[in-house]
């Protein structure tokens, strides 16, 4: 990753944090899912954690958490919100390397991370992530599937510089899945319609409108791949 997409997440993370609540419900699918699939007294990585919500719940239920974040900001700003709840932060560097490997991970979560990666980074990380996984434990992603990177695309006003107004650059499709993660052992697929904080009865059925709306004609749905090492 690049300065200014650190500008850039930062932005998003830091100087706009309300938003970051619109991903909890996203969060607490994870976080059930993690409940079945591992025991309560494993250690879990999350690599660029949000507001520290998941991680925040994970140390609530017995689990030993460590956070890696891009954005030193962000890091300083997640302790402030969450205070001493026993997650290990630590920033995570640009080469994409994951500096938190000198204990037993049991899983690792990448949740809306990898697509604003390029594919050099991609290829590195994802190595990085199997590299520090022990046999039979897990990857825990999501990320848009099949997204049009062009429909999201914006122009600054002062430079005319073409860019993702979210910093993403890989499209994900079920055979880019299978290529990329090819040396895991087994790679389940699955997909969802993300919605945002319930508010009130309006929010509701906005979102159940999406819902319909994105599995009739295949789109604003993501992919959650659980990978087994």
């Amino acid at each position: 990753m690049t300065t200014k997409d650190i500008t850039l997440w930062d932005f998003h993370q830091d100087e706009n944090r309300e938003h970051l609540k619109d991903s909890y419900p996203r969060q607490d699918m994870l976080f059930k899912k993690i409940l079945r699939l591992m025991s309560k007294w494993g250690t879990i990585l999350e690599l660029g954690f949000w507001d520290g919500y998941l991680l925040n719940r994970l140390t609530k239920a017995w689990f030993d958490c460590i956070g890696q974040d891009i954005s030193e900001k962000n890091i300083e700003l997640t302790k402030k919100q969450w205070g001493n709840n026993n997650v290990n932060y630590l920033l995570w560097k640009l080469d994409s390397k994951i500096i938190a490997l000198d204990q037993s991970v049991k899983a690792i979560i990448a949740s809306e991370v990898l697509e604003h990666m390029t594919d050099d980074e991609l290829h590195e990380i994802t190595n990085e992530m199997y590299r520090a996984l022990p046999k039979w434990w897990y990857c825990i992603l999501t990320f848009p599937a099949r997204e049009n990177l062009s429909a999201n695309s914006c122009s600054c006003p002062n430079c005319w510089e073409i860019f993702h107004k979210w910093g993403h650059k890989q499209v994900w499709t079920e055979e880019k899945i299978r290529s990329t993660f090819k040396q895991f052992s087994k790679i389940n697929t699955s997909e969802f319609v993300s919605r945002t904080k319930w508010t009130d009865l309006k929010s509701i059925v906005l979102w159940c409108m999406k819902a319909i709306w994105s599995y009739l004609l295949w789109i604003n749905k993501s992919f959650l791949v659980i990978l087994e090492k």
